[in-house]
């Protein structure tokens, strides 16, 4: 695809701040808050942004 708009320095970037909010969110894993998971997970994401 010659005209992606993708390119592998943003896909990169994606990862990182999938894995950022991922990794919030799995510290909270099991204690019931879901919304504050859920908060944690986008907290990192706009951190990593």
């Amino acid at each position: 695809m010659k005209n992606s708009v993708l390119t592998p320095s943003l896909a990169d970037s994606m990862v990182r701040v999938t894995e950022c909010a991922a990794i919030a969110a799995a510290k909270l894993v099991g204690r019931g808050d879901e919304k504050k998971a859920d908060a944690a997970a986008v907290d990192a994401m706009r951190t990593a942004f």
